[in-house]
């Protein structure tokens, strides 16, 4: 906690404040010689313990749990107009990230000015999780010289309050009327008015109002986040975008903040406990997955990666059943999926806006389930108010193949050849390649497009090096998002190069 100072002797405080790790940067001291002693226990004003009390108070607290540290950085005004005292503040919390001591959350209930280019450096320097407040001007501060644009850093949240209405209700509906607000800096609302907490000189306790007070409640849900799945302590972003994304929606906060809603505690410990986490650079690469205790086999690559690195899945390597790879997935590194000898099913998803092309790395799945199948769900056209029938003229149209067997074109499982005629279909059309030795690399490419040689509806293309193996290659088309006229020919092609020689498939059916 960045603020006045903490009083740990209130009984409802005992305990939860490290007095190791605590600092008053109010101390002025040459080498070993202490001008002005200073006591991060002394809380000068009442803000520190009073938010104290809001985060880990034994009665009052949200994580009554949760250890705190006091970094004493505002004065008997509750000034926070000093920056170079929260600058040291910070950096204290981040030289002790690789420690027994490390801090995983800082909270400032205040707001630097924007200009205050060195406390923003800080913030983006610190690892851990920033919580700060929107302030209590009653403005939109999306262009204000008071806050830090909150997307400009992925790893702070900005706290705004909400009011407590209702005579006998106790919820909090409602930006408070001097809470600040904005749509692009303001990450979510929390309780700021009426709240019980611990006061700085006696053994009591008092309701208290504004930013200040919601930061807390934020800080307090996060903790107990990282309590139900530790690994999140790594990843401050993605604690970020469970509290903003499991925000309880509300109209009257909808163009306020980012989320348009207030903190829901208990939404976000939930879906905390349940979240794996991806490490991912700024090159969009995933370079590290960290799954939850419980996890489940199951691992759904992010939107927007671009590319897995090797060795990425080495943490849940053994436990990993089946992966569904993203259309922007370009790259994937040797050995990105080795040893993960219970992977069976691996799921490459392309749409009809994007085709596209991915690379596999060298023994991508060296060591695998001996039953490993590759499934490319393409979503391509609309046919389930429609009949196919092969056509006859088209069924051989091209064909090369040297290897000891042939690929197939399924529909509902059915294989399709001459004279074949589906009705009803239930989006399974696959073409399926199986027992496939690319070990020496290869490459494949599937397309589909109307006509003979018209007009190409979608395409990918994997690029093979050395040591990939499949039991079987499937593309799966889910018959959704076009529509096209009775009479058109489909043409389904899948071509390419292996270990065992070249081949070159199509077959072409008949909308009628």
């Amino acid at each position: 906690m960045l603020s006045t100072g903490i009083n740990n002797t209130h009984p409802d405080l005992a305990s939860r404040v490290c007095t190791e790790t605590s600092h008053d940067f109010f101390e002025i001291r040459v080498g070993n010689f202490i001008f002005t002693p200073g006591d991060p226990f002394n809380d000068c004003h009442r803000h520190g313990t009073r938010i104290a009390g809001i985060i880990a108070g034994r009665t009052t607290g949200v994580a009554p749990n949760a250890q705190l540290v006091s970094l004493k950085v505002a004065n008997e005004n509750n000034t926070y107009n000093q920056p170079f005292r929260i600058i040291h503040g910070i950096s204290l919390a981040t030289n002790l990230w690789n420690t027994e001591n490390r801090i995983h959350i800082l909270s400032l209930s205040a707001t630097p000015h924007r200009n205050d280019t060195g406390v923003r450096d800080a913030i983006r320097l610190f690892p851990g999780l920033f919580v700060g407040s929107a302030g209590n001007d009653d403005r939109n501060v999306d262009n204000s010289y008071r806050l830090i644009n909150n997307e400009r850093i992925d790893s702070k949240i900005v706290v705004g309050a909400t009011q407590l209405t209702g005579q006998n209700e106790q919820r909090w509906i409602g930006r408070d009327n001097s809470s600040n607000f904005g749509i692009r800096s303001v990450c979510v609302f929390a309780p700021g008015a009426t709240i019980r907490t611990t006061r700085h000189d006696n053994n009591q306790f008092v309701d208290v109002y504004g930013t200040s007070h919601a930061v807390p409640h934020v800080v307090g849900t996060a903790a107990l986040m990282i309590s139900a799945n530790p690994a999140l302590a790594y990843h401050p972003a993605t604690i970020r975008n469970i509290i903003k994304d499991t925000a309880d929606r509300m109209a009257v906060l909808e163009h306020l903040s980012i989320s348009g809603g207030r903190l829901n505690a208990h939404a976000a410990v939930t879906k905390a406990f349940q979240a794996n986490v991806f490490t991912i650079n700024s090159n969009n690469i995933l370079t590290n997955f960290t799954p939850l205790t419980n996890f489940n086999g199951i691992v759904n690559i992010p939107y927007g990666v671009v590319e897995i690195a090797t060795n990425a899945f080495s943490e849940a390597i053994a436990s990993i059943t089946t992966i569904h790879i993203p259309s922007t997935v370009t790259m994937v590194r040797s050995l990105a999926f080795a040893n993960a000898t219970s992977l069976s099913r691996v799921y490459l998803y392309r749409t009809m806006a994007d085709g596209g092309a991915t690379s596999f790395g060298m023994q991508v799945f060296h060591n695998t389930h001996p039953n490993l199948r590759m499934f490319v769900p393409v979503c391509t056209f609309d046919v389930f108010r429609n009949r196919f029938v092969v056509s006859p003229q088209n069924l051989f149209a091209k064909q090369t193949n040297n290897f000891s067997f042939y690929p197939q074109l399924l529909i509902d499982g059915v294989p399709v050849e001459e004279g074949f005629v589906a009705s009803n279909i239930n989006s399974s059309i696959h073409i399926r390649l199986a027992n496939a030795d690319f070990s020496g690399g290869g490459h494949i490419y599937v397309s589909i497009g109307t006509g003979e040689w018209i007009w190409l509806v979608v395409g990918t293309s994997l690029t093979l090096y050395e040591g990939f193996y499949f039991y079987c290659f499937e593309c799966l088309f889910d018959c959704l998002g076009h529509d096209f006229w009775s009479g058109t020919p489909i043409r389904f092609r899948i071509s390419g190069s292996g270990t065992s020689g070249i081949f070159d498939f199509i077959r072409t059916i008949l909308l009628v």
